[in-house]
């Protein structure tokens, strides 16, 4: 570990008054890493302040001439190395595809001599004798700096270059360019996630070259992991950053009604673009893109995670009625059937009365176990029990129910158990997959659609879907489902929430 890493800066600070040109120097030293030419030229400037004090007398310092370093003078190379080491790397070649290559042979620099210059440079810039007898060289003085107007030059034209990028590749999702808050939303992302800066304008470079993800093999692969079509130099930095990239939708003032999937694929992939009407067109093809995730569960007693939740993406349309909208008329069909009770009372203590009302028999575990006891109270035939949940879901789905409504009848007794009568009572039984399959011919209905893009953003497992092959992935278990409806629930269209792991 680096002297520095251990000692603060400012315990060394200079005296009131007094130019800080040596800790600047120190703070340079750290900032790069050995084999830097600024890092190299620090530690030389170093070695002639302590030469100057006279405390390493074993330990010779080459010369220094009061000038600057030029900025350009060694082209920063990428490295091969498959986790991204705080080394420069090189920028892409636009025609062909960008490739991190080998390090260039370089003298082997030892950690150790750095350590030992930098406790004795510490010390000694802290020591109030020492700092007057070197601040009274003018070389030395003049030299550092040189040297620190070179390094915050080429840090200022470092910033600006990563800012451009930023605002290049954010171009891709905007329409009047993007704003200075977005920018710094995007680099932030970087150095959230302890990027160099070196790295993040190689990455910024592929993604405005449309060269991080190959979307045009993603969607021809149907499923897989999003990480195995990223191109080999840009998946290190992928794997550290693109959690943040998902999300990166949020509070987008260009992003429109594009989804945090398609933003990350539009920003990176290519062929991938913004259509105008929200959709991730790749090649000749559109997709609608949904996502899921694992939410992480809370932590048991004895501090452990408990079991992540899922979370996902719903399939809402106009064609579809906002459950908590449809239920008074919900209610009057219970009671044309016969139901009465249609509330129950449960304690909240913000209520006047110290109860508040909560409808019976939403579509999920518990009000389906509570509707078929209801239901087997009555002696209701199977039958009859097929018309109740057809007509409760007309009015949810009207379009698609009143098309068909005999042959939906039927659909609604397959799910039934034949010997009983009740309804699945399971997230996964077949209940569920025909409220998704519905909203989902409803989606496709109304905003014709019928290609997707399911994604999980933990996992970054993909599944691409064409056509019919959607409805069979709810059927087969591939897409599961979960919450179901909640008549008070104002906030999600009549459709199960859709998930993948």
């Amino acid at each position: 570990m680096r002297i520095l890493d251990i000692i603060q800066l400012n315990e060394f600070a200079p005296p009131s008054g007094q130019e800080d040109l040596f800790q600047q120097l120190a703070t340079i030293a750290q900032e790069t890493t050995p084999g830097d030419p600024f890092h190299e030229k620090a530690m030389k400037l170093m070695q002639a302040v302590l030469k100057k004090v006279g405390d390493i007398a074993d330990q010779p310092a080459q010369a220094v001439e009061p000038q600057a370093v030029e900025p350009q003078a060694v082209e920063p190379q990428p490295t091969q190395a498959v986790e991204p080491q705080p080394q420069p790397v090189q920028e892409p070649v636009p025609e062909e595809e960008p490739v991190i290559a080998e390090r260039a042979p370089t003298k082997k620099v030892s950690a150790e001599p750095d350590d030992l210059v930098w406790e004795e440079y510490l010390n000694t810039i802290a020591d109030p004798k020492a700092r007057a007898k070197i601040s009274k060289d003018p070389t030395i003085k003049a030299s550092i700096s040189l040297f620190i107007k070179a390094y915050e030059s080429k840090k200022e034209a470092a910033r600006k270059e990563i800012n451009d990028l930023a605002g290049d590749v954010l171009s891709r999702i905007s329409k009047d360019g993007a704003s200075d808050s977005e920018k710094e939303s995007l680099i932030a992302i970087f150095a959230t996630n302890n990027v160099p800066e070196e790295h993040m304008k190689f990455f910024l470079q592929g993604a405005k070259a449309g060269k991080i993800i190959d979307m045009a093999s993603l969607v021809n692969a149907y499923n897989g992991k999003i990480d195995d079509h990223v191109r080999q130099p840009y998946r290190a930095i992928f794997s550290k950053v693109i959690g943040n990239f998902f999300n990166l939708a949020d509070g987008m003032r260009t992003a429109g009604n594009i989804g945090p999937g398609e933003v990350a694929f539009v920003l990176l992939g290519n062929p991938a673009k913004k259509m105008a009407k929200g959709d991730l067109e790749v090649g000749n093809e559109s997709f609608e893109v949904k996502a899921s995730s694992d939410t992480p569960g809370k932590l048991k007693k004895d501090g452990t995670p408990g079991a992540s939740k899922p979370n996902g993406a719903v399939f809402g349309a106009k064609v579809n009625q906002k459950p908590a909208s449809a239920w008074p008329i919900v209610q009057e069909i219970l009671n044309k059937y016969g139901i009465d009770r249609t509330t129950r009372a449960v304690k909240d203590a913000s209520s006047p009365t110290g109860f508040k009302e909560l409808e019976r028999f939403k579509i999920n575990s518990s009000g389906m176990t509570d509707l078929n006891t209801e239901l087997d109270s009555m002696r209701m035939p199977k039958a009859k029990r097929a018309n109740l949940m057809a007509d409760i879901l007309e009015q949810l789905f009207p379009k698609i129910v009143k098309q068909n409504k005999k042959e939906f009848v039927q659909y609604v007794a397959l799910t039934m158990d034949p010997t009983t009568g009740h309804f699945p009572t399971e997230d996964t039984g077949e209940l569920m997959k025909l409220l998704a399959k519905t909203a989902l011919t409803g989606y496709k209905l109304e905003k014709h659609k019928e290609n997707f893009i399911f994604f999980n953003k933990s996992s970054r497992t993909f599944y691409v879907f064409r056509g019919d092959e959607m409805a069979e992935a709810i059927d087969d278990g591939t897409i599961r489902l979960f919450k179901g409806i909640d008549w008070s629930d104002g906030q999600y269209p009549a459709a199960p929430k859709m998930y993948i792991s």
